[in-house]
């Protein structure tokens, strides 16, 4: 980063590495979900190229505190990799242009496809690389961009059909039938989605598991003026709230197979 101070640096490809300064940011992660990362940006530079913005990989870095031995320490940079879904010109204040992005993975991509596909003798998880390596979609490399750490076998499906429905769409739609769930593990070169369907495709998160609860600790140093070195805090939670809904007491799946067409199909739980 060419700044060592700050807590977020944006990258992009289209443009040089000191173009803009990122002023806000705010995201949402889920299981089996493309994640959505939204935020500010300033740059004195009035000529952005905007279609290429949206044609290059992107990424964030954040700027994190981490115990050391003795009671010191220490930073580390983490990165959220992907691509940018929208690039928007906001307006000018003083010297600077202000812009707002959305960063999402390249899985995103295959929100935006939709087609008619028909797929033969494959199991889902066939299915899912081929749909996600096609180069008119996602265009992953298997390995380096997906992973499937699958512990259950799939049995071959003899007609397996997409009809009018995105790319996204349809492995969704699959996968919750074969309880194959996804996430993201960000790598120094990009992001990977990895396809599970028991908790041992999770890793283990680096650090303490146990996360303190801080109200907004970040705020109260700026305010008492600390230095930007020094608002940097160690993992936390800064606010929670407590929700209370009504569920389903029973969840009954029911199937059907065309050999035994007499054979009632009903899974209860």
């Amino acid at each position: 980063m060419p700044d060592e101070t700050r807590i977020f640096h944006f990258h992009s490809d289209a443009v040089p590495d000191d173009t803009f300064q990122l002023s806000a940011l705010t995201g949402h992660e889920e299981i089996s979900g493309c994640y959505e990362f939204e935020f500010d940006l300033m740059s004195k530079k009035v000529d952005v190229p905007l279609d290429k913005m949206l044609n290059n990989k992107a990424w964030i870095a954040i700027r994190q505190a981490v115990p050391l031995s003795g009671g010191k320490r220490g930073t580390k940079v983490f990165k959220l990799h992907g691509l940018l879904s929208s690039f928007e010109v906001l307006e000018k204040v003083n010297d600077y242009v202000k812009y707002h992005a959305v960063l999402v993975p390249r899985l995103w991509k295959c929100s935006l496809i939709t087609q008619c596909k028909v797929f033969q003798d494959k199991t889902i998880p066939d299915v899912i690389k081929a749909v996600l390596t096609d180069a008119a979609g996602a265009a992953l490399k298997d390995g380096d961009d997906l992973e499937l750490r699958l512990s259950k076998s799939y049995a071959k499906r003899e007609f397996v059909i997409q009809y009018n429905e995105s790319d996204l769409d349809f492995l969704d739609r699959w996968m919750e039938h074969e309880g194959i769930y996804y996430f993201f593990e960000q790598t120094e070169s990009g992001e990977k989605i990895v396809f599970g369907d028991t908790t041992s495709a999770y890793l283990k998160l680096p650090g303490d598991p146990k996360i303190p609860y801080r109200p907004d600790p970040a705020s109260r140093a700026r305010a008492a003026g600390a230095a930007a070195e020094e608002t940097l805090q160690e993992e936390s939670v800064h606010k929670f709230r407590c929700l209370l809904r009504k569920l389903p007491k029973e969840v009954v799946l029911k199937d059907f197979n065309y050999r035994t067409p007499s054979v009632d199909i009903k899974s209860k739980a």
